[in-house]
């Protein structure tokens, strides 16, 4: 009785770990930004992308960031200039962009 009772406290405590470091994520949702476009620039060494649509942005990436390819994770270095991607990131006023995700996308006319 007490390996279950201290089985269920291991479990309720690491699950309150994981929603802890979930709800680290020091953002709003108003902060949440969406930018997409051409790729018009790599710097693997540097760890950039320049993106363009309308308007050209860079962005450096993070370890934190996460690159995907249909459902699969990638690096930096799996994208070529004129890859179209969907760049997610969050700009809060007087913080870097911190860029959460770089999606590279299959279905764009342009």
């Amino acid at each position: 009785m007490r390996i279950g009772a201290a089985i269920f406290i291991m479990a309720i405590v690491l699950f309150g770990m994981a929603a802890l470091a979930y709800a680290d994520q020091d953002y709003r949702e108003e902060d949440l930004r969406i930018f997409d476009g051409k790729v018009v620039a790599l710097d693997i060494q540097n760890g950039t992308i320049t993106v363009k649509s309308a308007l050209e942005k860079t962005f450096k990436i993070s370890k934190n960031t996460q690159l995907i390819d249909d459902i699969y994770d990638i690096e930096l270095s799996d994208l070529d200039l004129g890859d179209y991607v969907t760049v997610e990131y969050v700009e809060k006023e007087g913080a870097p962009i911190e860029v959460l995700t770089i999606t590279k996308e299959y279905n764009n006319d342009d």
